[in-house]
């Protein structure tokens, strides 16, 4: 009888550590993500212009077949969708998306980044779309913890942005892509993006993958494939993902008093990005 008890004790301790491995693969490795000496990493504050990257790197890597929305977590997967296991089987050299801080693990790095006014206003409706906030929720209050970082885990606008920024802004291995150049010359930064990661392209084929990811095109996917990602499901179809590939949209949508607390409180780091600030903080500086 004892030692029956003990086969049972024991059958139970394997199968509840079989059970935890399981549960470990499958998580989302997030920050805890294993990562490998090859890795590539795309990286932004949300809604920066990280999944239009991720497209315009998966195409130029992948010209054999079109990149879409029912591909594109495989191509370039994101540590938050993908499980452990999953991550862990896919060949090297690995190019992965992510929004974290600072991790000095992440040897090479490209890092996206926005007019944060703009971020506030493409944050906002993404929230509105997946559900995390209800009608009821207005600009200026989501404002409130936009600025105070309270969206997410990965820090503010500026702490994320400033993190990397003033760690890597000078190296070799680190790329800054700012949308709104994107935006105006995607041929140009695809190539930026092309010789960092020392992959050749001829202008046809440069030319391919800039059509192949425009904001219509995009648009397009987004209705026929959008379905089959796990990032694009959402609680409100009404709203897209993909909205409008422009930029300075917060200056008819973002209310002047929410302006001014964002500028107050992030302006140094925003003019040091090249972005302006509005008269009325330039006129009362």
């Amino acid at each position: 009888m004892i030692d029956l008890k003990h086969r049972v004790a024991t059958l139970r301790t394997r199968v509840e550590r079989s059970l935890r491995r399981r549960l470990r693969q499958s998580e989302n490795p997030g920050r805890g993500l294993d990562v490998r000496p090859d890795d590539t990493f795309i990286v932004s504050y949300p809604k920066s212009g990280n999944t239009w990257t991720r497209f315009l790197v998966a195409s130029l890597l992948h010209p054999s077949s079109p990149t879409d929305f029912s591909n594109i977590d495989e191509r370039c997967p994101t540590i938050y969708k993908a499980s452990t296991t999953e991550l862990a089987a896919l060949p090297g050299p690995r190019v992965l998306k992510s929004h974290e801080y600072f991790d000095p693990r992440y040897r090479r790095a490209i890092y996206i980044v926005r007019d944060p006014r703009d971020v506030l206003v493409s944050y906002f409706h993404y929230q509105h779309r997946k559900g995390f906030i209800d009608a009821s929720v207005d600009l200026p209050r989501f404002a409130d913890d936009f600025l105070a970082g309270r969206l997410n885990s990965f820090g503010t606008w500026q702490e994320n942005v400033a993190s990397w920024f003033a760690a890597r802004g000078e190296r070799s291995d680190f790329l800054l892509l700012r949308y709104e150049e994107m935006l105006a010359n995607p041929t140009s930064q695809l190539t930026r993006i092309a010789r960092f990661l020392e992959h050749s392209i001829t202008e046809q084929e440069l030319a391919r993958v800039v059509e192949s990811c425009s904001f219509e095109r995009m648009r397009a996917l987004e209705s026929s494939t959008g379905s089959k990602s796990r990032h694009m499901r959402a609680a409100r179809e009404d709203i897209g993902f993909v909205r409008k590939g422009k930029s300075g949209g917060w200056q008819q949508e973002v209310p002047p008093a929410v302006i001014a607390k964002l500028e107050a409180a992030w302006g140094p780091l925003i003019t040091r990005l090249g972005y302006a600030l509005s008269k009325s903080s330039r006129v009362g500086s």
